[in-house]
């Protein structure tokens, strides 16, 4: 008797509890301006050829990652897009640097955040092991060094920013001060950060990370004013089964892969995946617009490493 009265109390308020969800979800739907498909990416985004290619932190063949160095090679190399890292520094500026430390020439290990934009200037990154004349550029640097040259793709750190609502109204501003609107995509694998920025700057383009390619449908649930614009996944987590739902949904010109290689980029292009960033190789020449990379050398000299263009 005891064990059914039990059951019946647990049923109950099992209900209960699912009702509430299921208000509170539909209050979700009717602020997020119900269920449907976002609005058309901008024509720099459609009218680009495809397939799109992101440099992974710039052409890395004679300079570090993230450098200005190396995205002059991406540029020159033909690439339409660029995907460079990006922190915010202790005096409120954004950089471009991938790991949460930086180790400089004498000393410990410091993170990078912590360190103003002289700090920055100061140091040297590594390239194969040896110290280089670059160091970490700044974002608004980089931006106005190259313009329009580039669609960009920022991949958000948030090392140095522990408030995301903070984070995202901080680039929404510096995405509007550069009129970035329909050439930068905001991406994270933070899925609370990507939300708040969908719903309270709608111009600015996002992409979440780490999209689940098992569970896909998922995103049929978020209201569309809090989808991101694009998704992003390593390459391999694709599926059959999500190359057919991209085909199915029409989000082929949404979706991006990362981590694809030379051996695992012509099978993923023929699934029909249209957009890449990718680290170059003289395999890509084929695909890119303007290649610049016959006769490539490297060239080191006592402090740094240097392109001969």
């Amino acid at each position: 008797m005891l064990t059914y009265i039990n059951m019946r109390f647990f049923v109950k308020w099992t209900g209960y509890v699912f009702m509430g969800f299921l208000a509170l979800y539909l209050c979700l739907v009717i602020v997020g301006g119900g269920w449907g498909d976002k609005d058309p990416l901008p024509t720099t985004f459609t009218s680009v050829p495809l397939p799109l290619f992101f440099a992974h932190r710039g052409a890395t063949l004679c300079y570090p990652d993230n450098s200005d160095g190396a995205i002059g090679d991406a540029a020159r190399f033909g690439f339409p897009g660029i995907e460079l890292d990006i922190q915010f520094s202790a005096d409120s500026n954004f950089f471009i640097y991938h790991d949460p430390s930086i180790t400089p020439p004498i000393g410990m290990s410091l993170h990078a955040c912590s360190l103003t934009v002289n700090g920055l200037r100061n140091q040297r990154l590594s390239f194969q092991g040896k110290e280089t004349n670059e160091s970490p550029p700044l974002l608004a640097d980089i931006v106005e060094k190259y313009n329009d040259q580039f669609l960009y793709y920022f991949d958000m750190k948030r090392y140095g920013h522990k408030n995301i609502f903070q984070l995202a109204r901080d680039i929404t501003a510096f995405v509007n001060q550069h009129s970035l609107n329909d050439r930068a995509i905001v991406a994270s694998a933070h899925f609370w950060f990507i939300i708040y920025l969908e719903y309270s700057q709608p111009d600015i383009l996002t992409a979440l990370e780490g999209f689940s390619t098992n569970h896909p449908w998922l995103l049929s649930l978020l209201p569309r004013k809090f989808k991101p614009d694009f998704i992003a996944s390593r390459q391999a987590t694709i599926t059959n089964g999500f190359t057919e739902w991209l085909r199915k949904t029409g989000m082929q010109n949404r979706y991006i892969v990362y981590h694809a290689n030379k051996k695992t980029f012509k099978p993923t292009l023929e699934q029909g995946v249209q957009m890449f960033i990718i680290d170059y190789e003289s395999y890509l020449d084929e695909y890119l617009s303007t290649s610049d990379s016959e006769g490539v050398e490297f060239q080191f000299s006592t402090s740094h490493w240097v392109s001969p263009f």
